[in-house]
This record gives C-alpha cells, structure tokens and sequence, in this order.
C-alpha cells in the first residue's frame, strides 16, 4: 500500500515485530496471529500505510501536527490519514525521519508503538503537553521525564499472564537512558531564560482527565511532579518492543498555582506555552535527532 501522492519509496524492513521483542512482545504478537492477523496488517491498520515507509527514528505526538518544525526543515509530506492519526515524512537535510499524531491517552500510543515495533522504528522521540503539580514547574518550563508512574489501565495488558492479576498502579516505567541524556543534552544547546526552565520531571499518567483533579493530593503523596496521560504506556511498550524512547514535554498548565486546563492561565501564560512549543521543543528535537 503507497500513501496516495507520496514520492517515498518503501525501505526494507529492519529486525521488525516479535522478533527483536521479548517474551512479552512475543506473547501478544501470537495472540493476534491466533486470530488470523499478519504483523504485515499491524501498521496498515494503525497508519495506513504499508510498515516500510515508516524511518528508523519517529517523532510520536498525541494532538500536536509538524507545523511547528517547517522552519527548521527542508519538506514536510503527508503520507497518511485515519481518523485522528497522521502520518508526515520529514526531510532533515540527509536525515528522513516519520512524525507520527497518534490521538489522546494511553490506548492510542500503546496502539502506535506497538505498531512501530512491526515497523523499521528503532527510536521514538515522544513530544507534548504536560501539567506541573508542584510550584518549581510552571506554564512554559520544559520536562524530560525521568519516570513515568502507571495511573492507566493500558499497562496492565502488556503482560503474559492474566490481565486480573497484573496490578501495576503505581508502577514505575522509564524512559531509554541513552535516548533521555541525549534529549538533556541537546536542551542544554538551546537557549533558554527564567520563564523557560528546563526540568527532571517525575511523571504520573493519567486515565481520566476530569477525575483526576480530585485526587491530585494523592498524586503527589506517590512522588510525582508532573501529570499527563500517555509516557508509562509509552515507556512500556517500546521497552516490550524493543525500541528506544524518550520524551519532552512543554508545561500546559499547574492547577496548585491557580492556573489548571480549565480556567486561570494569562495571555503571557499562553504566550510562554506557544514558544515552547513552537520554538524550543522543534530545536531540542532536531538537535537530539543529529546524535541519534
């Protein structure tokens, strides 16, 4: 399947799928093959689009699209669409990378990811919003989380035993070491002032986005400093996968300082996310993408 008007020629496959997984990865690549399906359908059904158009090194992002890297690269293609996943090529000079929307929450990056791991995908560099809980981090700061704490039910399939019995609430997962020193040190490249602060973040992942502001006490009692909804799921499955992760997060929003998703941030609160978003999480990217 060639994405419809797409000039990328497809590339072999590179130690794809079940194959460099481990037991888990092996285990629940089987269970779909008991049911008829091929790891050739894996990424046409997540992405459509055929596994081997997809590059060594993929940028995974819930919501966001690449428009905020057009002035740092030489041609953004569109190569796909379902639903509310996209698929970009991205030309970085001699460098081809895939920028993958793969949708809010858990479920929706344990699919891609898994996917990936049927794909050429030895790297994943994960981008998006997170929200401080703690006053050091505010709207605007950069987080290079160092762990993600499980608050998702996703996780708990990711197992050969039972499902029932895989409690991992308030488990650790965590990012590739190597992948996480390289983001740090490509932010420390990029310029950055007091309204920009660069954190270690201690991440809790969230399921339900309303809920959780009854239970943020809770939340941090486990040790957290941040909260999102995808990075556990995320590290867990491309550790099962046997992919590289990292991620950077911008910060969206501090409900303990007056300013939660809902109500209370400033047009200069607006102001600091927009140029994080825009032009230091581009930077740092690309940067951590020239030592990979």
């Amino acid at each position: 399947m060639t994405p419809a008007g797409s000039n990328t020629a497809p590339r072999e496959m590179a130690g794809a799928g079940a194959a460099r997984g481990g037991p888990v990865c092996r285990h629940l690549f089987a269970g779909m093959e008991r049911f008829g399906v091929k790891e050739s359908d894996i990424c046409k059904l997540a992405f459509q689009c055929d596994a081997s158009f997809i590059r060594e090194s993929v940028v995974l992002t819930p919501m966001w699209e690449p428009d905020s890297f057009l002035p740092y690269t030489d041609k953004i293609t569109p190569l796909a669409e379902f639903n509310y996943r996209k698929v970009w090529d991205v030309s970085l000079g001699d460098k081809k990378i895939s920028f993958i929307r793969t949708g809010i929450g858990a479920p929706a990056v344990c699919h891609a990811v898994f996917a990936l791991g049927a794909s050429p995908c030895s790297t994943v560099l994960f981008i998006g919003a997170a929200g401080g809980i703690v006053p050091s981090i505010q709207v605007g700061d950069l987080i290079i989380p160092e762990y993600s704490v499980c608050g998702d039910g996703s996780c708990r399939y990711i197992t050969t035993g039972s499902v029932k019995g895989n409690d991992c609430f308030g488990q650790k997962y965590y990012p590739n070491r190597e992948i996480s020193l390289t983001l740090s040190a490509a932010a420390k490249l990029v310029p950055q002032n007091e309204n920009h602060r660069l954190h270690s973040g201690k991440t809790f992942s969230v399921d339900n986005l309303f809920a959780e502001f009854a239970h943020l006490e809770e939340i941090l009692d486990l040790g957290c400093d941040t909260i999102e909804m995808e990075t556990a799921a995320l590290f867990l499955a491309a550790e099962t996968s046997g992919i590289r992760a990292g991620a950077l997060f911008s910060v969206s929003d501090n409900s303990f300082s007056g300013k939660s998703l809902y109500a209370g941030r400033t047009p200069e609160d607006e102001q600091r996310r927009s140029h994080a978003r825009y032009h230091l999480i581009p930077k740092i990217i690309l940067e951590t993408l020239k030592r990979i």
